[in-house]
């Protein structure tokens, strides 16, 4: 089993948990505005999710025996799609009012998602009509 996952999702808990902290803190003494320990919180939250999905297209086994080449199709589109996603969310948190940003930023991530969704579902049944492989 490899440790890279797990040691680069601790550090990315590290990172949110002093981040928060650091803000929150500097909110207290008045170093910064009353919204950006929120919007720093929801921006690391964006650019974990873009990391995360900037690793999917990297983990690609080698095809197996019967695997429809749609899987990895899929890897890599759910990978772009999810570090847009994530990106966006980003600069959504950065740049919108502070109103606005919870709809849009959720929008924009769940958009994402249900499209992953709808491409992953559309994958497995194409592959199981032929008779391959859908998922390893």
């Amino acid at each position: 089993m490899s440790r890279k996952p797990i040691i680069s999702s601790l550090i990315f808990a590290v990172l949110m948990v002093i981040a928060s902290f650091a803000l929150k803190r500097a909110a207290a003494h008045h170093l910064v505005s009353g919204d950006v320990p929120t919007r720093g919180f929801q921006m690391l939250m964006g650019l974990m999710i873009a990391f995360y999905g900037n690793v999917i297209p990297k983990n690609l086994p080698r095809f197996r025996e019967g695997e429809s080449g749609r899987v990895q199709s899929l890897r890599r589109t759910s990978g772009w799609l999810l570090t847009f996603a994530g990106l966006a969310y980003a600069a959504i948190w950065a740049c919108a009012p502070l109103g606005a940003a919870s709809d849009w930023s959720v929008g924009v991530v769940g958009a994402a998602s249900l499209t992953v969704f709808g491409y992953a579902l559309r994958v497995h049944l194409t592959c199981r009509r032929a008779g391959t492989k859908a998922a390893s």
